[in-house]
């Protein structure tokens, strides 16, 4: 039934109508389509927000633990910065090395990460609406966002990497 918004008393006009027309008929409680609708979406709500912070958390896990390994990286070859920049390197080729070490591991992660995307896709698709498993936009999105985190995940190393003193990593140790 159709009724304009804010319409009280509704209830009990529709019981008496429908019992003046057949006393033996019961009606149950009377919910607005808003209130249907919103019981009926509770259940993917929270499921796209779980899954939505679950998201999240692997994105940041993924940003600390590619920062880590990189910064462990450049921190063991101090040594090794220093000789290059003694010998002649730029802090621009110095960048290009550590940012493509991290590329080849970001690939490496990335790639992995494709797969089992299309391997899962199937178990989870009832929990989404409206998109295939494989879905090109989705997975080229998240790769593009992995991949501008991980850039600058690397990013920070690299540059310390470029900063190093020759005269210092040479000293130590």
């Amino acid at each position: 039934m159709r009724t304009a918004p804010g319409s009280a008393g509704i209830e009990k006009g529709i019981r008496a109508r429908v019992a003046s027309v057949n006393p033996g008929v019961q009606l149950s409680s009377f919910v607005s389509i808003d209130e249907r609708l919103s019981r009926n979406l509770v259940s993917p709500r929270f499921n796209l927000a779980l899954i939505s912070s679950f998201a999240l958390v692997a994105v940041l896990l993924a940003l600390v633990g590619v920062y880590g390994v990189i910064a462990y990286s450049v921190a063991s070859r101090v040594r090794e910065f220093g000789v290059r920049m003694a010998l002649g390197a730029t802090p621009r080729r110095l960048i290009s090395s550590v940012m493509g070490s991290g590329a080849r591991l970001v690939g490496t992660g990335i790639a992995l990460g494709v797969a089992g995307a299309l391997a899962v896709g199937r178990l989870i698709s009832s929990l989404l609406y409206g998109l295939p498993p494989t879905d090109g936009l989705t997975l080229t999105s998240a790769i593009a966002l992995f991949a501008v985190v991980a850039a600058v995940a690397c990013w920070l190393p690299a540059r310390r990497a470029s900063r190093v003193d020759p005269i210092a990593a040479l000293r130590a140790e």
